[in-house]
């Protein structure tokens, strides 16, 4: 199995199937696959549920200015999908999950006995990178990322 291409197995395995009219790097996940895939998303959530991490869930994009305000604008911004303007308002799609974790801890005011905070959620990121041997790679993370954000206190 070394050196075997994941593209081809997955495929010869009926575990996933790609389509030109869907787009290169965009996996379709058949019922095998899926089965594979829930295993691995279940497993990441009880790894992080028995870590003390409490389970959340967060949009898909969200305005230009939380990434920017985050400092992930100007890590990613070359391998970020174009902004979406909307009702006068720039969005794009999330590259990384936790400027939306931020601002769930930052809801509310919290008590430094409730530190640390710990959120998990097995989100999609979504970033347009270049791929190997000059291929676009549009990375959407087909098996979700098990995002968290622990948050402690400051330390003088």
């Amino acid at each position: 199995m070394n050196g075997a291409d994941h593209r081809v197995l997955g495929r010869e395995l009926e575990m996933f199937a790609t389509a030109p009219a869907v787009g290169a790097g965009l996996p379709m996940w058949l019922p095998d696959g899926a089965v594979i895939r829930a295993e691995l998303e279940a497993f990441a959530a009880e790894v992080a549920a028995e870590s003390g991490c409490r389970r959340v869930y967060t949009p898909v994009l969200a305005k230009k200015e939380l990434f920017v305000r985050s400092g992930h604008w100007s890590k990613f911004a070359d391998d970020m999908f174009p902004e979406m303007q909307v009702g006068g308002e720039s969005f794009v799609l999330r590259p990384a999950n936790c400027p939306h974790h931020a601002q769930i801890f930052a809801s509310r005011g919290r008590s430094y006995r409730e530190l640390p905070i710990r959120l998990s959620e097995l989100g999609s990121m979504f970033r347009s990178c270049q791929g190997t041997r000059g291929r676009p790679c549009r990375r959407t993370d087909g098996v979700p990322v098990s995002g968290q954000l622990i948050s402690l206190p400051a330390v003088n």
